[in-house]
């Protein structure tokens, strides 16, 4: 029986080396792949680092000898592919703060009305526009502010790689679209604001009850538009609380599944 720790462990790691490994040897069932040291050409791996891969899929009962999947590899490599593509988190309600070091005088006059919207109050005068399916707020000579609707990834460590991805192509479109501002490129964005969700969360399904909802500083279930969600609402842990309430999202998920089963004996 293949230890669900372990299984777990896999996938908060998706596009990591093993699991890229396992998938490779999943496809190549039907007597394509030979020999352990085409994986090795394949993945640019050393055979010592392609055997410690192995020798743990062996140990958790995925595969025999010959690379052949075992029934319960064979069930694991199905739900994989079933699975790929498919995101289990989304990061929302992002603020990222650009500061601006130099702008065109005259702000914001120096910018067309026709284009933006101008707003203002007691402290700034303003624009704002849509760019790209996000909103851009322009507060000062000094300060820009994006908010982006939604990043989709699998563990935290994807939603910090998009982030810092999105930061460097949001500054380049930002002096683009803005002409004759430069944003210093030396400071890296701030992340003001940002909630995490785990997407068809189970334990929301179980919760939701004709569309009740709860609501604290640490977190959140509702019925949103993208379906059952928890989400993480304090944006100093996000990153890292995320993957502990995935993790309690499986296990339930794995309880109830093991639970049903046994109601049916």
């Amino acid at each position: 029986m293949t230890n669900l720790k372990f299984i777990r462990s896999f996938f908060r790691k998706r596009g990591a080396l093993p699991y890229k490994i396992f998938l490779y040897i999943g496809l190549h069932q039907n007597g394509d792949l030979t020999f352990q040291n085409e994986i090795s050409k394949h993945f640019k791996i050393p055979l010592t680092t392609l055997n410690y891969h192995i020798t743990k899929f062996k140990g958790e009962g995925l595969i025999k000898n010959g690379l052949n999947l075992t029934d319960d590899g064979k069930k694991l490599f199905r739900y994989m592919w079933e699975n790929i593509g498919k995101k289990k988190l989304r990061a929302h309600n992002i603020q990222i703060v650009f500061n601006v070091v130099i702008c065109p005088s005259y702000f914001p006059d120096c910018f067309s009305k026709s284009i933006y919207q101008f707003f203002s109050n007691s402290k700034y005068r303003a624009i704002k526009t849509e760019l790209r399916g996000m909103t851009v707020m322009f507060y000062s000579p000094k300060k820009i502010v994006c908010v982006l609707r939604n990043i989709y990834a699998n563990n935290d460590e994807e939603i910090s790689s998009a982030l810092q991805l999105v930061i460097t192509e949001i500054k380049s479109l930002l002096e683009k679209e803005f002409e004759g501002i430069k944003i210093n490129g030396y400071e890296i964005a701030k992340i003001q604001k940002m909630h995490i969700a785990v997407l068809n969360s189970v334990i929301a399904e179980k919760y939701l009850i004709k569309g009740a909802t709860e609501e604290n500083n640490k977190f959140a279930i509702d019925g949103s538009d993208k379906g059952r969600e928890i989400e993480i609402t304090e944006p100093s842990t996000a990153l890292r609380d995320i993957m502990d309430l995935l993790e309690l999202d499986e296990s339930f998920k794995e309880f109830l599944e093991w639970d049903k089963k046994r109601n049916k004996k």
